[in-house]
């Protein structure tokens, strides 16, 4: 009987990920140390009670994931994103200014008074790579546009509601990708920021233990062991809450 030979299978060698993969990979472990840091900030400024507008734990998360996007800071977010009809929009003077390192000076402004010296227009001009985009807004296309009462932001504040009109017309305009379609508050509101938030209720629904997205169970579930947060200016969140720590021993004695 000839003998028989069993040969191992040689264990293929692991070769290191390419700097590419590697670069995403600490990308995305970045993103996820991120949004764990800022679903417990958003525990935080819920129970703080100086959240703006965005009142519950997964409302204000959402506002901080949508700031992230722009290179906003919480903070930052929480004060110049409001909810409105089931979306969140931004003050006009934000939007404009996300604009401005894209282009190439500051906008131009130039407003017009009626004969009686009340404001009647306001003309907004950007300059992207030398083209020139301009938008006018007066108070007679307000008034077509039904958006003018006896009293309010537009009887009080016209020549600011003029001006956020044209400037966010012509920011979409020269800006679409950097604005992506975003229409601020004082658009869809028809009025200022101030006077919305004063005036208007918040539309974010709270979640109670019966209801809800399901955002928050599956946020707190994440596991996330060993990762720490990442480097911010803002208070550890440790510092303002209480975390509740379960000693891995007993678990690791049983599978014993």
């Amino acid at each position: 009987m000839s003998e028989l030979t069993i040969r191992e299978a040689a264990t293929p060698a692991v070769s290191a990920p390419s700097p590419a993969v590697a670069a995403k990979l600490d990308e995305l472990e970045y993103e996820t140390r991120l949004i764990d840091y800022d679903w417990r900030m958003s525990t935080a400024f819920a129970k703080s009670g100086v959240s703006g507008m965005w009142k519950s734990q997964e409302a204000i998360f959402t506002a901080i994931q949508i700031g992230r996007r722009h290179g906003w800071s919480p903070v930052h977010s929480l004060q110049n994103l409001y909810p409105l009809q089931g979306s969140a929009h931004f003050k006009a003077i934000s939007a404009m200014g996300l604009v401005l390192p894209h282009a190439d000076k500051p906008p131009k402004v130039k407003r017009e008074t009626d004969k009686n010296g009340k404001p009647f227009s306001c003309t907004v001009i950007y300059t992207r790579k030398g083209v020139k985009t301009e938008r006018t807004f007066s108070m007679d296309d307000a008034k077509q546009a039904g958006l003018v009462k006896s009293s309010g932001s537009w009887a009080f504040y016209a020549d600011n509601m003029l001006y956020w009109r044209a400037g966010m017309f012509a920011a979409r305009e020269a800006f679409p990708d950097v604005l992506s379609g975003i229409y601020s508050v004082e658009e869809m509101a028809n009025m200022s920021a101030e006077d919305y938030e004063r005036g208007a209720k918040d539309i974010t629904p709270a979640e109670d233990e019966d209801s809800g997205t399901g955002l928050r169970s599956q946020l707190d579930a994440i596991a996330l062991d060993g990762i720490s947060d990442p480097p911010d200016e803002s208070p550890d969140p440790d510092t303002l809450l209480e975390e509740h720590y379960v000693d891995p021993q007993p678990q690791s004695q049983a599978l014993l």
